[in-house]
This record gives structure tokens, sequence and C-alpha cells, in this order.
């Protein structure tokens, strides 16, 4: 789960210095991980990508139609943003 840092909160700098210092996944775990989902949804097709985006995403969708987003939603999101 991720870490919520708070800049106002006491001990946050701490907390930051903490971060920073922690291990990241390094470029050959990503790029592995990566191709193995590709693979499985490749192989798995829609199915693979429901179940990805339900683990991802946290969205259930009941087919990749419902995934889609119209263009009348997209372009309210965008007049929404500074």
């Amino acid at each position: 789960m991720p870490r919520r840092l708070d800049a106002t909160k006491p001990g946050f700098a701490a907390e930051f210095e903490q971060l920073l210092g922690d291990k990241r996944e390094s470029s050959v775990e990503v790029d592995h991980i990566v191709r193995d989902i590709i693979a499985e949804v490749r192989q798995g097709g829609d199915i693979a990508l429901l179940d990805y985006t339900r683990r991802f995403d946290r969205v259930a969708a009941s087919s990749v139609a419902d995934l889609k987003i119209g263009a009348a939603t997209i372009d309210r999101a965008v007049s929404e943003c500074s």
C-alpha cells in the first residue's frame, strides 16, 4: 500500500528522507513484471485485461466496452483542469 505523507504534520521531513532512501524497483525488475503482464494479456485477452484492471485500477468492469470513456467525459475533465 502506498505511504501518504503530509507536509503539514510533524516529522514530515524525516518521513520524506526515509522515503527517498527506500529501495526502489530496478529497471530490470519492472521490465520483467511488465513483460509478464503483457504476455498474460496477449494469451488471456479481454479476461486477463479485465482482471488486471480490477487488481491495479480497482475498477470492476464486466467487459472491455465498460472501460471506454466518452469524448464528452474527457472534454469535461479537461475543462476542469487549470
